[in-house]
């Protein structure tokens, strides 16, 4: 049997007669037969989602779609094209017995239950308004009335509820915003809410709106007042606004859109329609359809990348349906004598690249709002706004270096910081307990006015809550410090100067430098500790920390490779101040006139389009504010000199073998805690060492150990500790890595520099 997408049919009640009172539970069932069940749905299986609309509307003048469930009929005897519909749904949705309506069979389930405004309907002319003192008493009622249903739908009604000899009737009048929905019902789940300024009328709300603004957000003080300025704009009454209706939000993940959005659900100022990311063009279309026929109406687009994302099958069938949608608002706010008022409000991460062009035109989705990653103020007001359980005496000093150390997170990131925190100071201050506690005299200890306190709490809640912008990057470097590395003071010095400029503020960096560098190079012999530099930058100076081999990056796919540098730069601005660290980047960025020399066309294009794009992110059209960039290579002469021109990497630092000072370091380093026979001299064993790299030094030292301990097995008898024939054996047997040749090479192609 073909699965049909809708059916026709006349409304009957469920109850005969419509004396007994009809139970609330399941009240927004269709139920229908068995074979049409399965034409519809393809199953006898009840509860999928429908709509319900009058197949003329004109015989009304209403076309308004009503949400409902399908259900199977227990009556055998139900005709075809008959469909039973119980008396509380058909008067919350003015459906009679006499029109003809179809049933349409949703693409979607019904939603949860989030928000349920009410509206005392009492008759009695002696009741008064409740009583404040009595409001939450009255919200806890119906609460509990509602939690005993299945589904809740705008226009249900809860008749004679008592409380203190007060007895009231209460209606709902829209869920999660809308006045046409029907909502699953989950215990906890939704917030109760009654209407405060209703007159009896089913008028009222159209006549007594809620003001279209929402409430300041701590670190979105900017964004929330522009906000609101649209939102007051659009919603006035001005003889030429007509087409002020459509904005975005956008930002990355965590910044607040979807908050935003839900402030202005909760707003109550007209119905509520969201667009979700499954939604079909069909879906789309209705969705305007229903709001240009109602008097206030505000659409909501929650992930609008994903509803229109590149890999979706129907993708310009979905933008076309939001495009017609949006012209068709605007054509009825110019034709019609009472104009609807509809705001659309869409989010997603960026607005250039992801809203399509023909949905930035005007009178569309002309406007656009920032949310951008927060900066140290916004995070110290998150931060406040957010309670920490912090002494008084201490809590200000607390948030401050809190908040300084949290560059990147954003606002959900810092409330699972905070939740942790309090958990951890929470399972702390219990341990500080009596032996006896457990009785009602017991006093529970407050913090103390100690920072020190808290110093292992703050510090296990950085280590586990991460920015989300770093989530999924496994690239953490090794806890390598400064002093691990062996000489190379200049270096150390040139890279300690560069964290300044991307950390200290801008105004203190411009004083002495304009524009200061963003890229620095390192080039060298191999082993001469250019990687471990960059870990010991990263672990010092506190940066998000990117690192990736340029072999790593190249693939095997078209445009893939290009894609992975873009997503990389892109991640390193969200989580800015941030580090990106190229280790091997002649792999990625070797010379033009090398592609192609091994006559493959694929590969040659594919290379010059890799470095191409990564010239066009160190120093193209966005900003690399707050992102430095480091790379290594011990290659230098293959590079590409686009590489080195000014605003890519605009330092370039020698990395030489270790100094003798150096490598006596390296040798004592890595013997501590071996057995030295007492003829070990590091001095002659440095001299000895001369022209060799810190990785050849360090594995002398491995060398020696391995002969030392070859003999101890093979002569028990022997002393069992590294000799200093050991340390000149090793030497003798090592190969050197480090040529005459490749130290001129390098200080040949320096020679181009100055």
């Amino acid at each position: 049997m073909a699965i049909k997408k809708s059916i026709e049919v006349k409304l009957r009640p469920t109850v005969a007669g419509g004396k007994t009172p009809e139970p609330l539970k399941g009240a927004s069932r269709i139920q229908i037969r068995k074979d049409s069940l399965i034409e519809l749905t393809g199953t006898v299986d009840n509860g999928r989602a429908c709509y319900i609309e009058r197949v003329d509307p004109d015989a009304t003048g209403s076309s308004q779609r009503r949400e409902a469930i399908l259900w199977l009929t227990p009556d055998p005897n139900l005709g075809r094209g008959v469909a039973k519909v119980s008396l509380p749904f058909r008067e919350a949705g003015d459906l009679n017995l006499t029109d003809q309506y179809r049933i349409v069979v949703a693409d979607t389930p019904s939603e949860d239950a989030r928000d349920i405004l009410f509206e005392d309907i009492t008759e009695s002319e002696s009741s008064a308004p409740i009583q404040e003192v009595w409001t939450q008493a009255w919200l806890a009622m119906l609460k509990a009335e509602i939690e005993i249903l299945d589904y809740v739908f705008p226009g249900i009604v809860l008749k004679d509820l008592v409380f203190a000899r007060d007895k009231r009737t209460f209606r709902v009048r829209s869920v999660n915003g809308s006045e046409t929905n029907n909502c699953r019902v989950k215990p906890g789940l939704a917030e109760i809410v009654i209407a405060t300024s209703v007159d009896g009328n089913e008028g009222s709300r159209d006549d007594q709106p809620s003001d279209l603004q929402i409430p300041q957000v701590s670190g979105l003080e900017e964004q929330v007042k522009k906000l609101n300025d649209f939102l007051l704009v659009s919603s006035s009454d001005r003889e030429s606004n007509t087409g002020w209706h459509g904005l975005v939000l956008h930002g990355g993940s965590g910044t607040g859109k979807t908050m935003l959005l839900d402030h202005v659900s909760r707003t109550r100022w007209g119905s509520v329609h969201r667009v979700k990311a499954s939604d079909k063009s069909k879906d789309i279309q209705d969705i305007f359809q229903t709001v240009t026929g109602q008097a206030r109406s505000i659409v909501l687009i929650d992930d609008l990348d994903e509803l229109i994302d590149k890999e979706r099958a129907n993708r310009s069938t979905v933008i076309n349906a939001l495009v017609e949608g949006l012209v068709s608002v605007r054509q009825a706010i110019c034709d019609k004598e009472k104009p609807p008022k509809v705001i659309v409000i869409a989010a997603c991460r960026d607005y250039i690249t992801i809203v399509p062009e023909k949905l930035r035109r005007p009178y569309r989705l002309q406007r656009a709002i920032l949310l951008p990653p927060m900066d140290m103020s916004r995070r110290t007001a998150v931060i406040s706004s957010l309670n920490p359980p912090f002494h008084p005496d201490v809590k200000e000093q607390i948030i401050c270096d809190l908040s300084d150390r949290t560059h990147a997170y954003n606002g959900l990131d810092l409330q699972k910081l905070l939740s942790t925190i309090d958990y951890l100071v929470a399972a702390k201050l219990h341990h500080m307990q009596p032996e006896a506690a457990g009785t009602e005299s017991d006093v529970r200890p407050k913090p103390p006015a100690d920072t020190a306190f808290y110093t292992d709490s703050l510090e296990a809640a950085l280590l586990e809550i991460r920015p989300t912008a770093m989530q999924d990057v496994n690239l953490k470097p090794p806890p390598v410090r400064w002093d691990d590395i062996s000489g190379q003071e200049s270096v150390k010095r040139d890279l300690r100067l560069a964290v300044h400029f991307i950390t200290r503020p801008k105004e203190e960096i411009q004083k002495f430098i304009r524009v200061p560098p963003k890229g620095f190079l390192l080039y060298g012999p191999p082993g001469c500790s250019k990687t471990m530099t960059a870990q010991a930058m990263a672990t010092e100076s506190g940066l998000n920390f990117f690192a990736v081999k340029g072999a790593e990056l190249l693939n095997m796919y078209v445009g893939e490779s290009e894609r992975q540098i873009r997503d990389l730069f892109s991640r390193a601005r969200a989580a800015a101040p941030s580090m990106i660290f190229f280790d091997e980047i002649d792999s990625i960025a070797g010379s033009r006139k090398g592609f192609g020399s091994d006559g493959g066309g694929a590969t040659s294009q594919g290379g010059l389009n890799v470095l191409t794009t990564l010239l066009n992110e160190m120093d193209g059209f966005e900003d690399l504010r707050g992102v430095f960039v480091l790379a290594a290579t011990n290659r230098p002469h293959a590079l590409d000199p686009a590489i080195m021109r000014p605003g890519r990497f605009d330092e370039i630092i020698y990395v030489p073998p270790p100094d003798p000072a150096a490598r006596e370091a390296i040798l004592r380093k890595n013997s501590a805690g071996c057995q030295l026979a007492p003829d070990v001299d590091f001095a002659r064993l440095a001299q000895l060492t001369e022209g060799n790299s810190g990785a050849e030094v360090a594995g002398t030292c491995q060398s020696a150990g391995k002969l030392a301990m070859r003999r101890s097995l093979d002569e028990p008898s022997s002393e069992g500790a590294i000799s200093m024939a050991d340390f000149e054996a090793a030497i003798a047997g090592q190969r050197k890595q480090i040529t005459k040749q490749m130290l001129e090479g390098y200080a040949e192609w320096e020679k181009q520099f100055h």
